[in-house]
């Protein structure tokens, strides 16, 4: 019996552990902010010397730890997905709390919530074909016409962020985010340095013949 109560004690105080609380997530927190942060200035510095003022790797470590701190705690109270389209989720779209009806929609009430949409516009006048002779271009502007209206994004976006939205892959998308724009940032500067080496070669190609 006392070992049944130890036990019980045990998981009492396991389930009242707050992780962003404990040294070891918030020095792996603050580690991993750090490395993101350092990557990200070194990145504009990069970018900058080859005039790509277009591109800005954003960093800012107190916030992302602050968001790694929250999300542990998420996933010990198993609130992942309300912390998701709570905090995650406006960054992304406009009006997140109305997108999320669209999760995990069918194929079968994908068409038909595009459909839907697509009658709300004629109805408007905002078009002037009947939904049963419009094609699916049609039937396709409109959709993209108003998630781009209601909720900032593309439909692209839409599909991929809300009807297909799902734990693992949010998830990873927080935890992964800045190593993946940082990715992409690098291959434009390698892209950038390419097309720089390209004209360097052409112009000594043209010396060369002169």
């Amino acid at each position: 019996m006392l070992d049944g109560a130890k036990e019980a004690m045990a998981q009492r105080m396991a389930s009242q552990i707050t992780p962003s609380e404990t040294p070891i997530a918030q020095a792996l927190a603050n580690t991993i902010a750090t490395i993101e942060a350092n990557q990200g200035a070194a990145l504009n510095r990069a970018l900058d010397a080859a005039d790509r003022d277009d591109v800005d790797v954003d960093h800012d470590p107190a916030a992302r730890r602050a968001q790694l701190l929250d999300l542990a705690d998420a996933i010990a109270d198993d609130d992942r997905e309300a912390w998701w389209w709570s905090n995650v989720a406006p960054q992304l779209m406009d009006q997140p709390e109305k997108a999320r009806q669209y999760v995990g929609l069918g194929p079968d009430e994908y068409r038909d919530t595009l459909e839907d949409w697509y009658q709300q516009y004629y109805e408007a006048d905002v078009v002037d074909v009947p939904l049963d002779e419009a094609d699916r271009a049609r039937i396709g502007w409109a959709a993209e016409n108003h998630v781009q209206t209601k909720y900032g994004i593309s439909l692209k976006e839409f599909v991929a962020s809300v009807v297909n939205w799902s734990p693992g892959r949010a998830y990873q998308q927080v935890l992964a985010g800045p190593i993946g724009r940082n990715t992409q940032a690098i291959h434009l500067l390698a892209d950038e340095i390419e097309r720089k080496n390209e004209r360097i070669a052409e112009l000594e190609a043209r010396l060369d013949d002169a």
